[in-house]
């Protein structure tokens, strides 16, 4: 609807300016007559139908301005995960294009007044004071140049998680197209990328110009370019992080856990002065392991889904209410997994975050989470935090399980009491899948079994050894004898169909087949 309302603005604004190009070509001829010649007659009716018309345009121009920056700010949100993309961006390019024309179009009428010496006689006919006129124009101008900088968007950003020496990409888009062509050769625009701390970050968004960073970039220069649908964009190409230079502390983890962001920064000289124009990507982590990956996705998933739009640098809240947590929760499964957890699963999560046993209570949606709760503190008795269990289960299910989730075939977030409660009313041989309490990236199997229900497990999903040969989970389940129905009552050779050979009636209580029978 944005759009749809930008557009009906437009037409409105182009309209006017059409008037007001007629009015002045009208009234040029005047600019030297005796104001008091011209009182009472229609040429004083004009300009007074011309003053009303410019302060109509101005007022006009801050409304779409302000339009236009939500819709890429929108679009960023997008790109932070926390809104569905609302427009494509060829549709705001358009509505870009046309603004940037219309306070074109204003400039050259209010240039046009200074220069023919009409602002004066328009203000004295209209008893208006000048001041006001000159800084309407001053606005536009004003204008221009926020749009030109809020319109500079990363297309797409650069990886959440760069490793040193390792290539990445990301590309900038300016969406006022090829206006840019009107003060500036496309083929001679170019812009060079830094890495910047959360300092450094700060100084730029308060205006600082600084030629500090903390990495430069290889491949760091980008060209723009202007394809065959008007898209004027820079690409940043095979790029590398030769050397990560952190802040002093002393401290490892504080070291490990810092933030940086990817600074674009071009030049463009415009009405005879040169602008400098920095981009800002979305914050980032540099690691040197793929084992850091678990904590610096937990670090940008509370700054993405959490932090203020009006922060000055990297700062994030230290706690948020359980229905925002359960919300990015919900979406960081659909986003990998396809699927949104259900209303049961955030219960089961909200129950294990605040440590209640009793399954039957109700969520308070107001509850407190704090940052530590979520990714510092170990759960109780455990070894690890609720993100690293959480961060597991969803890895799993992403790289080995995702269409058995989506078909219903793992219960996943349950507890072991309530698996028991469920399977206690069902024939022997019923079982399912859930999450280890006591492992993170494991699941445990529990069954119905002629007298009692027991858990087997946890299991681990590497591929599994040369003795045993490379199995499927349908070859695993059909290989246990104890396992005849998923739950609720699926019959287990409708379910998981056999891919290879019956390797031997393996017990779940058999300990060698616990030990040794991984899925791959």
């Amino acid at each position: 609807m944005a759009i749809n309302s930008i557009n009906t603005k437009l037409e409105e604004m182009g309209k006017i300016i059409e008037y007001n190009s007629r009015l002045l070509t009208q009234l040029t001829p005047y600019w030297n007559y005796n104001p008091s010649s011209l009182l009472g007659s229609h040429i004083q009716a004009e300009f007074s139908q011309m003053r009303s018309w410019l302060e109509q345009l101005h007022c006009d121009t801050q409304t779409v301005l302000r339009e236009i920056q939500e819709i890429i700010e929108n679009y960023i949100d997008f790109q932070r995960g926390r809104h569905v993309q609302g427009h494509e961006l060829k549709d705001t390019q358009g509505v870009c294009e046309i603004f940037f024309q219309y306070l074109s179009d204003v400039d050259d009428q209010f240039n046009q007044l200074h220069i023919n010496r009409m602002t004066t006689l328009m203000c004295t006919l209209d008893n208006f004071p000048e001041y006001v006129i000159n800084t309407w124009w001053t606005d536009v101008l004003r204008f221009m140049q926020e749009l030109l900088k809020s319109t500079l968007i990363f297309e797409e950003q650069p990886p959440t998680i760069i490793r040193k020496d390792k290539k990445f990409h990301a590309k900038v888009r300016w969406l006022i197209g090829s206006k840019i062509e009107t003060f500036a050769n496309i083929d001679q625009l170019t812009g060079i990328a830094t890495i910047l701390n959360n300092e450094m970050v700060k100084n730029v968004k308060q205006g600082v110009c600084s030629e500090q960073s903390v990495s430069k970039i290889q491949n760091g220069m980008a060209k723009f370019e202007i394809n065959q649908n008007g898209e004027v964009s820079a690409k940043l190409r095979e790029c590398k992080i030769m050397l990560i230079n952190r802040n002093g502390s002393k401290d490892s983890d504080k070291k490990i856990h810092e933030k940086f962001a990817v600074l674009f920064r071009t030049r463009i000289v415009w009405n005879n002065t040169a602008i400098d124009i920095p981009l800002l990507s979305l914050p980032l982590c540099l690691a040197t392991h793929v084992h850091q990956d678990e904590n610096l996705h937990a670090m940008l998933m509370w700054d993405y889904a959490f932090a203020a739009k009006d922060r000055l640098a990297f700062e994030v809240p230290d706690t948020v209410q359980w229905f925002q947590l359960a919300e990015i929760l919900s979406r960081m499964w659909n986003n990998s997994i396809g699927s949104h957890l259900t209303d049961a699963h955030l219960k089961y999560l909200y129950h294990k975050i605040f440590f209640n046993t009793n399954p039957a209570e109700a969520e308070d949606p107001g509850q407190f989470v704090t940052w530590d709760q979520i990714a510092r503190a170990n759960l109780p008795g455990q070894n690890f935090t609720f993100w690293s269990w959480f961060y597991g289960a969803m890895k799993l299910i992403e790289d080995k399980f995702k269409d058995y989730w989506n078909a219903g075939y793992i219960c996943g977030y349950i507890s072991r009491n309530q698996a028991r409660i469920q399977l206690e009313s069902q024939p022997a041989g019923t079982f399912l899948f859930r999450f280890s309490n006591s492992s993170n990236g494991k699941l445990a199997i529990d069954v119905r079994t002629t007298d009692d229900v027991l858990s087997y497990g946890p299991f681990k999903f590497k591929s599994i050894s040369r003795e045993m040969g490379e199995r499927s989970l349908n070859n695993f389940i059909r290989d246990c004898e104890e396992l005849n129905f998923l739950y609720p009552n699926l019959p287990v050779s409708d379910v998981f169909p056999r891919s290879f050979a019956r390797v031997r009636g393996y017990s779940l209580g058999y300990r060698d087949f616990k030990r040794n029978y991984t899925l791959k």
